[in-house]
């Protein structure tokens, strides 16, 4: 299927030397690069790449902790705020039950102010229609004590 690259005839012919000393023959590189540059789900793995993704991961990771960090900041000033939100809220809450009970206490003392008035007022006719009545009753008794008066004149 696939030709045979790696045959052993062509490698005595490729090794070079260099000051002396030998060095991998371009397949024995090629299978050397291969072998460290294996991918496996799309992560590659030679050294120096592995190495920037991993400072390129680290970095995203400190990224992600300072937004946690702003985020758990912000969070803190919320929940302060809203501490504060809910002890105002509950102060109002019970400064309008105050009220609400002495509004209560004013009605009731409003309803029996207005009986008593009521009361008085009815009261007030009564003696107004008794005064009438006696003041009827003394003009009458005038009148007659004058008229009574008048023929005791006469009969002198």
């Amino acid at each position: 299927m696939f030709p045979n690259r790696f045959s052993t005839s062509t490698t005595k012919k490729q090794n070079l030397e260099v000051n002396g000393s030998s060095i991998a023959t371009p397949k024995r590189q090629f299978l050397k690069d291969f072998l460290e540059n294996i991918q496996i789900d799309g992560l590659i793995l030679s050294d120096e790449e592995n190495c920037d993704e991993e400072c390129n991961q680290k970095d995203q990771d400190e990224n992600i902790i300072q937004q946690l960090n702003v985020l758990l900041f912000h969070l803190e000033m919320l929940k302060k705020r809203a501490a504060k939100i809910n002890q105002h809220y509950t102060k109002m809450k019970n400064e309008y039950r105050l009220k609400t009970k002495e509004n209560q206490h004013l009605k009731v003392a409003l309803t029996e102010e207005e009986s008593k008035k009521k009361n008085l007022v009815e009261e007030n006719r009564r003696l107004k229609s008794q005064l009438e009545n006696l003041i009827k009753c003394q003009t009458l008794d005038a009148a007659n004590l004058y008229h009574s008066m008048g023929y005791m004149k006469n009969d002198r």
